[in-house]
C-alpha cells in the first residue's frame, strides 16, 4: 500500500474521530426564549418556559441582595423548609421594596411582580445553574404605588425634652403721621412646628416614605398625646406644619411713635421633644410588611417676644 493512500485513511479516520468526540462531549447549550422581561409594578405578569433537564439549581439575585429574601412553597401553599425542583409550586423572591413571585407547573413558569414601591425601575435576576452553564433571566419591574405607614409608635417614656430660640426676619415699620399708631403682625404664622423621623442607616430603603401620622403637642409645660392632632411626614425629612394646638392668628401688637421708623424682630421660643420610634411599613399589594426605626424629633413654637431693632 502506497504512502499517499496510508496518508489518506490516517487523516479520515482522524475526521472521523473528532467528530465523534464532539458528539459525545459537549453538552448542547439548553436554551430560552426570552430572558428579558419587562413587568409593570403593581401586578405585571408574563408567561416562559424554561429547559428542565440538567437543572441543578435556581438563584435570584438583585441590587439589595442582602436584604432579600428567598421563600419556597408546595402546591398546598406550605411553606417548605427543603425545597427541591419537584416539589415547589411558588417561590417568593421579596425584599422591602419589591416582591415577585413565580409559579411553577413543571417547566412552565408564570412569573407575577407584586411591587416596586420605588420611583425608578429595578432589576431583579433569576440565574438556572445547569451541568455545565448557567442561564440569567432578568425581570425590569417598572414603578408601582408606594410602602404605606400602617403603624408608628414612639416611646415616650424614654425621651428628652429642651427649648431654643428662633428670630424672625426683621420688619420694618414707618408711621409719617404725627399722632402715634398701632400696628398687628401674626408671628406664629412664620414660624412653624417642625417634625423630622430620623430613620438608621441600615433602614436606607425606607427614606421617602410618607403617611400620615399622630403627633404629641406641647401645652401647660408638657408634652401631650393626641389622637387627632395630625399631620403627613416623609420619613428622614424634614416637615413643617401649623400645629393644631397654636392658634396661628393670635396678634401681636405694636406701637409706633409719630413720625417714627421702627425695625422689629420676632424672636419665638420653640420647645423640643426627642424619642426613639418604630415604624410598620406596608407593600401595598402583596401585603408584606417590614419594620423601621429610629429617633423622633419635634419642635412647636410656645411663646413669642417682639423685640426693637
Amino acid at each position: 500500500m502506497s504512502k499517499a493512500i496510508i496518508y489518506s485513511i490516517i487523516a479520515i479516520t482522524g475526521i472521523l474521530l473528532n467528530s465523534c468526540n464532539s458528539h459525545i462531549f459537549v453538552e448542547p447549550e439548553p436554551k430560552i426564549e426570552t430572558n428579558n422581561f419587562y413587568l409593570e409594578g403593581n401586578g405585571g405578569s408574563a408567561s416562559f418556559s424554561i429547559p428542565i433537564e440538567g437543572l441543578k439549581n435556581v438563584r435570584f439575585y438583585c441590587h439589595l441582595y442582602p436584604l432579600a429574601n428567598v421563600s419556597y412553597f408546595n402546591k398546598d401553599g406550605e411553606w417548605l423548609d427543603k425545597p427541591t425542583l419537584s416539589n415547589v409550586a411558588k417561590v417568593v423572591y421579596s425584599a422591602p421594596i419589591f416582591c415577585l413571585n413565580f409559579y411553577v407547573e413543571g417547566d412552565l413558569i408564570h412569573v407575577k411582580a407584586l411591587d416596586n414601591t420605588t420611583a425608578k425601575n429595578l432589576k431583579v435576576s433569576a440565574i438556572l445553574d445547569y451541568e455545565y452553564t448557567s442561564q440569567s433571566i432578568d425581570f425590569t419591574i417598572t414603578p408601582g404605588k408606594a410602602l404605606e405607614i400602617v403603624d408608628l409608635s414612639c416611646d415616650f417614656a424614654d425621651h428628652t425634652s429642651s427649648f431654643y430660640v428662633e428670630r424672625g426676619l426683621k420688619n420694618s415699620f414707618i408711621n409719617n403721621s404725627d399722632l402715634s399708631q398701632s400696628v398687628l403682625i401674626y408671628p406664629y404664622k412664620e414660624f412653624q412646628s417642625k417634625i423630622k423621623l430620623q430613620i438608621d442607616d441600615y433602614d436606607f430603603w425606607a427614606r421617602g416614605v410618607k403617611g400620615e401620622i399622630t403627633i404629641p403637642f406641647y401645652s401647660n409645660g408638657k408634652w401631650n398625646k393626641s389622637d387627632t392632632n395630625k399631620t403627613e411626614i416623609t420619613l428622614g425629612t424634614l416637615t413643617q406644619f401649623y400645629s393644631p394646638a397654636i392658634d396661628i392668628n393670635e396678634p401681636c401688637t405694636i406701637e409706633l411713635p409719630a413720625n417714627s421708623k421702627t425695625e422689629m424682630v420676632s424672636v419665638m421660643t420653640y420647645a423640643t421633644l426627642e424619642a426613639p420610634f418604630t415604624a410598620l411599613l406596608k407593600q401595598p399589594e402583596s401585603g408584606l410588611m417590614f419594620w423601621v426605626q429610629g429617633n423622633y424629633h419635634i419642635s412647636q413654637p410656645i411663646s413669642c417676644k417682639i423685640e426693637e431693632q
